[in-house]
Protein backbone atom coordinates (compact mmCIF):
# COMPACT_ATOMS: atom_id res chain seq x y z
CA UNK A 1 0.00 0.00 0.00
CA UNK A 2 3.27 2.27 0.27
CA UNK A 3 5.40 3.69 -1.90
CA UNK A 4 7.01 6.42 -4.07
CA UNK A 5 5.28 6.28 -7.47
CA UNK A 6 3.31 8.66 -8.87
CA UNK A 7 -0.51 8.43 -7.69
CA UNK A 8 -1.84 8.23 -11.50
CA UNK A 9 0.26 5.55 -12.45
CA UNK A 10 -0.96 3.89 -9.36
CA UNK A 11 -4.50 4.51 -9.84
CA UNK A 12 -4.57 3.13 -13.61
CA UNK A 13 -2.13 0.20 -12.82
CA UNK A 14 -5.17 -0.57 -9.61
CA UNK A 15 -7.38 -0.67 -12.47
CA UNK A 16 -6.30 -2.65 -15.34
CA UNK A 17 -5.35 -5.23 -12.01
CA UNK A 18 -9.05 -5.62 -10.88
CA UNK A 19 -9.77 -9.50 -11.35
CA UNK A 20 -12.48 -10.51 -13.63
CA UNK A 21 -13.04 -6.63 -15.12
CA UNK A 22 -14.55 -7.09 -18.15
CA UNK A 23 -12.92 -4.44 -20.88
CA UNK A 24 -16.51 -2.52 -21.08
CA UNK A 25 -15.89 -1.86 -17.01
CA UNK A 26 -11.99 -1.15 -17.79
CA UNK A 27 -12.48 1.42 -20.65
CA UNK A 28 -15.67 3.30 -18.51
CA UNK A 29 -12.97 3.31 -15.77
CA UNK A 30 -9.77 4.47 -17.86
CA UNK A 31 -12.06 7.38 -19.68
CA UNK A 32 -13.78 8.96 -16.28
CA UNK A 33 -9.77 9.26 -15.52
CA UNK A 34 -9.10 11.17 -18.27
CA UNK A 35 -12.61 13.01 -17.65
CA UNK A 36 -11.50 13.93 -14.25
CA UNK A 37 -8.55 15.43 -15.32
CA UNK A 38 -10.28 17.71 -17.54
CA UNK A 39 -12.69 18.48 -15.23
CA UNK A 40 -9.89 18.99 -12.48
CA UNK A 41 -7.69 20.81 -14.73
CA UNK A 42 -4.88 18.62 -13.22
CA UNK A 43 -1.14 19.12 -14.42
CA UNK A 44 1.07 16.15 -13.43
CA UNK A 45 4.18 18.29 -13.20
CA UNK A 46 5.39 19.39 -10.17
CA UNK A 47 6.55 22.84 -9.66
CA UNK A 48 9.12 23.17 -6.89
CA UNK A 49 9.67 27.06 -6.47
CA UNK A 50 8.30 28.64 -3.43
CA UNK A 51 5.14 30.60 -4.20
CA UNK A 52 4.31 28.29 -7.30
CA UNK A 53 1.35 26.58 -7.50
CA UNK A 54 2.04 22.82 -6.20
CA UNK A 55 1.36 19.22 -6.97
CA UNK A 56 -1.16 18.80 -9.55
CA UNK A 57 -1.94 22.88 -9.92
CA UNK A 58 -2.47 23.12 -6.47
CA UNK A 59 -2.21 26.52 -5.11
CA UNK A 60 0.00 27.79 -2.05
CA UNK A 61 -1.46 27.12 1.13
CA UNK A 62 -1.99 29.89 3.36
CA UNK A 63 0.81 30.79 4.32
CA UNK A 64 1.84 30.79 0.92
CA UNK A 65 4.54 28.44 0.78
CA UNK A 66 4.94 25.00 -1.58
CA UNK A 67 5.12 22.01 0.69
CA UNK A 68 6.72 19.45 -1.10
CA UNK A 69 5.22 16.37 -1.85
CA UNK A 70 6.79 13.43 0.40
CA UNK A 71 6.17 9.67 -0.21
CA UNK A 72 3.11 8.29 -1.56
CA UNK A 73 0.36 5.52 -0.33
CA UNK A 74 -2.25 3.85 -1.52
CA UNK A 75 -5.56 3.19 0.18
CA UNK A 76 -7.83 0.41 -1.52
CA UNK A 77 -11.68 0.04 0.17
CA UNK A 78 -11.63 -3.26 -1.17
CA UNK A 79 -11.09 -5.01 2.33
CA UNK A 80 -13.78 -4.79 5.68
CA UNK A 81 -11.52 -3.67 8.08
CA UNK A 82 -10.37 -0.31 6.88
CA UNK A 83 -14.26 0.26 6.09
CA UNK A 84 -16.65 2.03 8.78
CA UNK A 85 -20.39 1.70 7.97
CA UNK A 86 -22.50 4.42 9.26
CA UNK A 87 -20.25 5.97 11.60
CA UNK A 88 -17.01 8.01 12.24
CA UNK A 89 -13.27 6.76 13.60
CA UNK A 90 -13.41 7.58 17.31
CA UNK A 91 -10.27 8.39 19.66
CA UNK A 92 -10.01 4.78 19.56
CA UNK A 93 -10.11 3.35 16.23
CA UNK A 94 -6.78 1.89 14.81
CA UNK A 95 -5.18 3.34 12.32
CA UNK A 96 -5.29 1.31 8.72
CA UNK A 97 -2.12 3.42 7.40
CA UNK A 98 0.75 5.97 8.97
CA UNK A 99 1.73 8.67 7.10
CA UNK A 100 3.97 11.51 7.81
CA UNK A 101 3.10 15.17 7.15
CA UNK A 102 4.04 16.24 3.50
CA UNK A 103 2.96 12.91 2.42
CA UNK A 104 0.61 11.68 -0.33
CA UNK A 105 -2.33 9.76 0.51
CA UNK A 106 -5.05 8.41 -2.44
CA UNK A 107 -7.86 6.96 -0.66
CA UNK A 108 -10.46 4.37 -2.50
CA UNK A 109 -14.10 5.63 -1.46
CA UNK A 110 -17.45 3.61 -1.74
CA UNK A 111 -20.82 5.21 -2.56
CA UNK A 112 -23.69 4.27 0.03
CA UNK A 113 -26.26 4.77 -2.60
CA UNK A 114 -27.57 1.26 -3.89
CA UNK A 115 -26.55 -0.48 -0.79
CA UNK A 116 -29.06 0.71 1.75
CA UNK A 117 -31.69 -1.21 3.48
CA UNK A 118 -34.46 0.65 1.59
CA UNK A 119 -32.87 -0.30 -1.78
CA UNK A 120 -33.82 -3.96 -1.17
CA UNK A 121 -29.92 -4.71 -2.78
CA UNK A 122 -27.54 -3.20 -5.30
CA UNK A 123 -28.19 -6.08 -7.65
CA UNK A 124 -32.30 -5.06 -8.27
CA UNK A 125 -31.87 -1.19 -7.61
CA UNK A 126 -29.40 -1.06 -10.02
CA UNK A 127 -30.75 -2.92 -12.74
CA UNK A 128 -34.01 -1.02 -12.09
CA UNK A 129 -31.81 2.27 -13.65
CA UNK A 130 -29.96 -0.36 -16.39
CA UNK A 131 -26.57 -0.95 -14.77
CA UNK A 132 -25.35 -4.62 -15.62
CA UNK A 133 -23.67 -6.13 -12.72
CA UNK A 134 -20.70 -6.19 -14.52
CA UNK A 135 -20.41 -2.19 -13.53
CA UNK A 136 -20.81 -2.62 -10.41
CA UNK A 137 -17.96 -1.60 -8.30
CA UNK A 138 -16.70 -5.38 -6.51
CA UNK A 139 -15.93 -3.41 -3.60
CA UNK A 140 -19.29 -2.02 -2.92
CA UNK A 141 -21.14 -5.55 -3.64
CA UNK A 142 -18.19 -6.55 -0.80
CA UNK A 143 -19.43 -3.72 1.76
CA UNK A 144 -23.12 -4.95 1.27
CA UNK A 145 -22.46 -8.96 1.47
CA UNK A 146 -19.68 -8.72 4.17
CA UNK A 147 -19.69 -5.41 6.10
CA UNK A 148 -22.14 -4.99 9.00
CA UNK A 149 -24.01 -1.74 8.99
CA UNK A 150 -23.83 -0.68 12.77
CA UNK A 151 -23.46 3.21 12.51
CA UNK A 152 -27.16 4.84 12.27
CA UNK A 153 -25.12 6.55 9.21
CA UNK A 154 -25.69 5.84 5.81
CA UNK A 155 -22.14 6.25 4.67
CA UNK A 156 -19.34 4.10 3.80
CA UNK A 157 -16.31 5.34 5.51
CA UNK A 158 -12.75 4.34 4.57
CA UNK A 159 -9.99 4.86 7.01
CA UNK A 160 -8.43 6.26 9.54
CA UNK A 161 -5.11 7.30 8.08
CA UNK A 162 -2.74 8.23 11.29
CA UNK A 163 -0.37 10.96 10.55
CA UNK A 164 2.75 11.08 12.30
CA UNK A 165 3.15 13.87 14.42
CA UNK A 166 0.09 15.20 14.70
CA UNK A 167 -1.15 16.35 18.51
CA UNK A 168 -4.12 17.40 19.95
CA UNK A 169 -4.24 21.52 19.38
CA UNK A 170 -2.60 20.99 16.15
CA UNK A 171 -4.15 21.86 12.57
CA UNK A 172 -4.27 19.38 9.62
CA UNK A 173 -3.68 20.60 6.41
CA UNK A 174 -5.52 18.52 3.64
CA UNK A 175 -4.70 19.54 -0.08
CA UNK A 176 -7.39 17.83 -2.58
CA UNK A 177 -5.04 17.31 -5.73
CA UNK A 178 -7.15 15.11 -7.72
CA UNK A 179 -10.61 13.36 -7.10
CA UNK A 180 -11.09 10.41 -10.28
CA UNK A 181 -14.58 9.05 -10.47
CA UNK A 182 -15.09 4.98 -9.95
CA UNK A 183 -18.23 4.51 -11.95
CA UNK A 184 -19.83 6.53 -14.68
CA UNK A 185 -23.05 7.11 -12.77
CA UNK A 186 -24.52 8.39 -9.46
CA UNK A 187 -27.55 8.21 -7.38
CA UNK A 188 -30.12 11.59 -5.63
CA UNK A 189 -32.41 10.16 -3.27
CA UNK A 190 -34.96 11.56 -1.05
CA UNK A 191 -36.27 9.41 1.83
CA UNK A 192 -39.97 10.28 4.10
CA UNK A 193 -39.00 12.15 7.17
CA UNK A 194 -36.04 13.17 6.11
CA UNK A 195 -34.60 16.60 3.59
CA UNK A 196 -35.33 20.28 3.63
CA UNK A 197 -39.62 19.28 3.00
CA UNK A 198 -39.43 15.89 5.77
CA UNK A 199 -43.12 15.46 5.73
CA UNK A 200 -43.63 16.70 2.25
CA UNK A 201 -41.66 14.33 -0.46
CA UNK A 202 -41.93 11.66 -1.50
CA UNK A 203 -45.09 11.89 -2.69
CA UNK A 204 -48.09 9.62 -2.11
CA UNK A 205 -46.88 8.26 1.10
CA UNK A 206 -43.61 6.78 -0.39
CA UNK A 207 -40.93 6.16 1.50
CA UNK A 208 -38.15 6.35 -0.50
CA UNK A 209 -37.61 8.36 -4.48
CA UNK A 210 -34.82 8.13 -5.92
CA UNK A 211 -33.04 8.93 -9.47
CA UNK A 212 -29.40 7.67 -11.22
CA UNK A 213 -27.98 10.43 -13.41
CA UNK A 214 -25.31 9.15 -15.89
CA UNK A 215 -22.29 11.61 -16.38
CA UNK A 216 -20.39 12.28 -19.37
CA UNK A 217 -16.82 12.94 -17.97
CA UNK A 218 -15.51 14.02 -21.34
CA UNK A 219 -17.71 16.98 -21.73
CA UNK A 220 -18.34 17.68 -17.52
CA UNK A 221 -22.40 17.20 -17.50
CA UNK A 222 -24.82 14.79 -16.09
CA UNK A 223 -27.51 13.55 -17.47
CA UNK A 224 -30.78 14.32 -15.42
CA UNK A 225 -33.16 11.17 -16.38
CA UNK A 226 -36.39 12.84 -16.28
CA UNK A 227 -37.60 16.24 -18.39
CA UNK A 228 -35.68 17.15 -21.95
CA UNK A 229 -32.45 16.92 -22.44
CA UNK A 230 -31.62 18.34 -18.60
CA UNK A 231 -27.72 18.15 -17.88
CA UNK A 232 -25.95 19.00 -14.67
CA UNK A 233 -22.60 20.69 -14.01
CA UNK A 234 -20.14 17.84 -12.78
CA UNK A 235 -18.43 19.36 -10.18
CA UNK A 236 -16.94 16.52 -8.17
CA UNK A 237 -16.00 17.01 -4.34
CA UNK A 238 -15.79 14.83 -0.81
CA UNK A 239 -18.84 15.34 1.33
CA UNK A 240 -16.76 13.87 4.38
CA UNK A 241 -13.20 14.15 4.98
CA UNK A 242 -12.39 15.02 8.79
CA UNK A 243 -10.42 13.67 11.64
CA UNK A 244 -11.57 11.91 14.82
CA UNK A 245 -13.67 13.28 17.44
CA UNK A 246 -11.75 12.64 21.11
CA UNK A 247 -14.67 10.23 22.15
CA UNK A 248 -14.61 6.71 23.10
CA UNK A 249 -18.52 6.59 21.82
CA UNK A 250 -20.08 6.19 18.79
CA UNK A 251 -19.99 8.97 15.90
CA UNK A 252 -23.27 8.96 13.74
CA UNK A 253 -21.37 9.64 10.28
CA UNK A 254 -24.28 12.56 9.50
CA UNK A 255 -24.11 15.29 11.34
CA UNK A 256 -20.70 17.35 10.64
CA UNK A 257 -18.90 19.02 13.53
CA UNK A 258 -15.86 20.70 14.65
CA UNK A 259 -13.67 17.77 13.36
CA UNK A 260 -15.56 18.06 10.10
CA UNK A 261 -17.18 15.32 8.98
CA UNK A 262 -20.09 15.51 6.72
CA UNK A 263 -19.40 19.26 6.01
CA UNK A 264 -20.99 19.02 2.40
CA UNK A 265 -19.27 22.37 1.91
CA UNK A 266 -18.94 22.23 -2.23
CA UNK A 267 -15.95 25.01 -2.19
CA UNK A 268 -14.17 22.39 -0.27
CA UNK A 269 -12.70 18.99 -1.03
CA UNK A 270 -12.39 19.60 -4.68
CA UNK A 271 -9.33 19.53 -6.82
CA UNK A 272 -7.29 22.02 -6.16
CA UNK A 273 -8.99 23.65 -2.80
CA UNK A 274 -7.34 22.73 0.94
CA UNK A 275 -9.13 22.25 4.11
CA UNK A 276 -7.49 23.23 7.86
CA UNK A 277 -8.89 20.36 10.34
CA UNK A 278 -8.47 20.96 14.34
CA UNK A 279 -6.76 17.77 15.33
CA UNK A 280 -8.57 16.18 18.18
CA UNK A 281 -6.94 13.23 19.36
CA UNK A 282 -2.74 12.05 18.58
CA UNK A 283 -2.38 10.49 15.18
CA UNK A 284 -5.78 13.19 13.44
CA UNK A 285 -6.76 9.85 12.00
CA UNK A 286 -8.01 11.03 8.39
CA UNK A 287 -11.02 9.26 6.74
CA UNK A 288 -13.41 10.10 3.86
CA UNK A 289 -16.59 9.16 2.60
CA UNK A 290 -19.81 10.65 0.49
CA UNK A 291 -18.36 11.40 -2.64
CA UNK A 292 -20.40 13.87 -4.80
CA UNK A 293 -20.00 14.40 -8.50
CA UNK A 294 -22.34 17.11 -8.33
CA UNK A 295 -24.35 19.28 -5.90
CA UNK A 296 -26.44 22.53 -4.88
CA UNK A 297 -25.86 24.60 -1.87
CA UNK A 298 -28.73 23.30 0.87
CA UNK A 299 -28.81 19.64 -0.49
CA UNK A 300 -32.59 20.06 -0.06
CA UNK A 301 -33.56 16.56 -1.08
CA UNK A 302 -31.62 14.98 1.58
CA UNK A 303 -28.48 13.84 -1.24
CA UNK A 304 -26.23 15.11 -3.83
CA UNK A 305 -25.20 12.80 -7.20
CA UNK A 306 -23.86 10.58 -4.64
CA UNK A 307 -20.94 8.24 -6.29
CA UNK A 308 -17.96 6.18 -5.79
CA UNK A 309 -14.98 8.50 -6.21
CA UNK A 310 -11.14 8.06 -5.16
CA UNK A 311 -9.72 11.45 -3.98
CA UNK A 312 -5.44 12.07 -3.67
CA UNK A 313 -4.80 14.70 -0.42
CA UNK A 314 -1.48 15.88 1.06
CA UNK A 315 -1.63 16.09 4.93
CA UNK A 316 0.52 18.99 6.35
CA UNK A 317 0.72 19.13 10.06
CA UNK A 318 0.77 22.36 11.81
CA UNK A 319 1.72 22.42 15.17
CA UNK A 320 -0.29 24.62 17.83
CA UNK A 321 2.90 26.72 19.07
CA UNK A 322 3.59 27.77 15.22
CA UNK A 323 0.23 28.89 14.05
CA UNK A 324 1.13 33.12 15.01
CA UNK A 325 4.52 32.37 13.17
CA UNK A 326 2.62 30.61 9.82
CA UNK A 327 -0.15 33.37 9.60
CA UNK A 328 -2.77 30.73 10.66
CA UNK A 329 -5.81 31.45 12.72
CA UNK A 330 -6.92 29.84 15.80
CA UNK A 331 -10.53 28.86 14.88
CA UNK A 332 -13.14 26.60 16.29
CA UNK A 333 -14.70 25.06 13.02
CA UNK A 334 -12.83 23.83 9.92
CA UNK A 335 -12.33 26.53 7.33
CA UNK A 336 -10.58 26.23 3.78
CA UNK A 337 -9.69 28.03 0.84
CA UNK A 338 -9.89 27.82 -2.89
CA UNK A 339 -7.34 29.89 -5.29
CA UNK A 340 -9.93 32.85 -5.34
CA UNK A 341 -11.10 32.48 -1.65
CA UNK A 342 -11.49 31.73 1.76
CA UNK A 343 -14.05 29.41 3.19
CA UNK A 344 -15.33 29.93 6.97
CA UNK A 345 -17.66 27.42 8.19
CA UNK A 346 -20.41 27.49 11.03
CA UNK A 347 -22.20 24.61 12.15
CA UNK A 348 -25.23 24.02 14.47
CA UNK A 349 -28.84 22.09 14.85
CA UNK A 350 -30.50 25.43 14.49
CA UNK A 351 -30.04 27.33 10.66
CA UNK A 352 -30.17 31.05 12.45
CA UNK A 353 -27.38 29.59 14.67
CA UNK A 354 -25.03 28.37 11.95
CA UNK A 355 -25.12 31.39 10.57
CA UNK A 356 -24.41 33.26 14.00
CA UNK A 357 -21.33 31.17 14.08
CA UNK A 358 -20.30 31.46 10.60
CA UNK A 359 -19.87 35.29 11.15
CA UNK A 360 -18.11 34.89 14.45
CA UNK A 361 -16.17 32.65 12.81
CA UNK A 362 -15.26 35.04 9.97
CA UNK A 363 -15.25 38.11 12.32
CA UNK A 364 -12.53 35.60 13.95
CA UNK A 365 -10.14 34.63 10.76
CA UNK A 366 -10.23 38.40 9.49
CA UNK A 367 -9.14 39.72 13.21
CA UNK A 368 -5.96 37.14 13.24
CA UNK A 369 -5.36 36.76 9.46
CA UNK A 370 -5.73 40.53 8.61
CA UNK A 371 -5.13 42.75 11.37
CA UNK A 372 -8.87 44.17 11.32
CA UNK A 373 -10.58 45.46 14.31
CA UNK A 374 -13.71 43.06 15.46
CA UNK A 375 -15.94 46.03 14.81
CA UNK A 376 -14.07 46.45 11.31
CA UNK A 377 -13.92 43.10 10.23
CA UNK A 378 -17.77 42.57 11.35
CA UNK A 379 -18.74 45.91 8.59
CA UNK A 380 -16.28 44.27 5.79
CA UNK A 381 -18.46 41.02 6.48
CA UNK A 382 -21.72 42.80 6.05
CA UNK A 383 -20.30 44.88 2.86
CA UNK A 384 -18.16 42.24 0.97
CA UNK A 385 -18.88 38.64 1.94
CA UNK A 386 -21.09 36.14 0.98
CA UNK A 387 -22.24 33.50 3.65
CA UNK A 388 -24.03 30.57 2.07
CA UNK A 389 -25.62 27.56 3.05
CA UNK A 390 -23.63 24.57 2.96
CA UNK A 391 -26.90 22.09 4.05
CA UNK A 392 -30.23 21.67 5.82
CA UNK A 393 -30.01 17.95 5.62
CA UNK A 394 -27.76 16.58 8.03
CA UNK A 395 -29.14 17.37 11.58
CA UNK A 396 -26.41 20.07 12.42
CA UNK A 397 -27.00 22.76 9.44
CA UNK A 398 -24.20 24.60 8.09
CA UNK A 399 -23.40 28.21 6.51
CA UNK A 400 -20.26 28.63 5.16
CA UNK A 401 -18.88 32.44 4.70
CA UNK A 402 -16.75 32.97 1.29
CA UNK A 403 -14.03 35.89 1.82
CA UNK A 404 -12.87 36.95 -1.59
CA UNK A 405 -9.00 37.25 -1.71
CA UNK A 406 -9.63 39.83 -4.08
CA UNK A 407 -10.44 42.35 -1.03
CA UNK A 408 -7.01 42.35 -0.06
CA UNK A 409 -3.85 44.05 -1.72
CA UNK A 410 -1.59 41.25 -1.83
CA UNK A 411 -4.57 38.82 -3.32
CA UNK A 412 -3.97 35.86 -0.73
CA UNK A 413 -3.17 35.48 3.13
Amino acid sequence: MMGGSDPLSRTAARASRLAGMSRKRFLLSAGGMIGALSLAGARVERVGATGAPGYYGTPPNETGTYAPPGESHYLASERPEVISWGFLPNRDAEPVMTVRSGDLVTMEQISHEGILEDQKSPYEFFAGWGIQETDILDDQLMVFEEVEHKGEGPHVVTGPVAVEGAEPGDWLEVRCLQILPRVPYGVNSARHGKGSLPEEYPLGGKAYYGNLITFDHHRGVGHFPAGDGIEAPLKPFMGIVGVAPDTSEMVDSVPPGVYGGNLDVRRLMTAGSTAYYPVQVPGALLYTSDGHAAQGNGEVSLTAVETSQTPTFQVIVHKKDRLAEEGLPALKNPWGETPESWVVTGIDEDLDAALREAVRETVSFLVQTRGLSREDAYSLASIAIDFEVSQVVDVNKGVHAVVPKVLFPDGRA
